[in-house]
């Protein structure tokens, strides 16, 4: 096993999860008290949930966890937050959305990777890799639904008519 490889796979996703976060941080407190507060909130806390297995995976290897990437994850959540601050370049919630979407895909593309890591390297045959993918499938679905929430005012759509 190449722990320098995986650890710098694992701290990539890490970066990632750390940008994931504040953005859902964010975005919970932007939508606090509506409909969508809720559902922010939760994909919030399990993103963060995410993030913490993934520190502890790296825990397991020589080194464990990059603080260069742990400040290139910060600072692109920061680059990421200063943009909403200008309004002409401000990311409506739909494009936000979509953003962390593709995230999570990569998140159940990195659980795959780690179901044949576990297989191989019994410092990780305990991680539940079934459950992670699980949750990253239904995050990614909520993600979706939240997006298109969101499609309609973020291009101003005008319902469509039938013919």
């Amino acid at each position: 096993m190449d722990d320098a490889r995986l650890r710098t796979y694992l701290n990539d996703h890490l970066a990632g999860g750390t940008a994931a976060v504040w953005t859902l941080v964010r975005l919970a407190a932007d939508h606090r008290g509506d409909e969508l507060g809720r559902p922010l909130a939760d994909l919030r806390d399990q993103v963060a949930m995410d993030r913490d297995t993934l520190r502890d995976l790296l825990g397991r290897l020589p080194s464990g966890e990059s603080l260069w990437k742990r400040a290139l994850g910060a600072v692109g959540a920061v680059a990421a937050w200063g943009r909403n601050l200008l309004p002409d370049q401000r990311p409506t919630p739909a494009e936000e959305l979509e953003a962390l979407a593709i995230g999570v895909w990569g998140k159940r593309l990195l659980w795959g990777t780690m179901t044949r890591v576990a297989e191989r390297d019994p410092r990780f045959a305990d991680v539940d890799v079934r459950e992670l993918t699980e949750r990253a499938e239904e995050q990614e679905k909520e993600l979706l639904r939240l997006r298109d929430r969101f499609l309609d005012e973020a291009f101003r759509l005008t319902p469509a008519t039938s013919a």
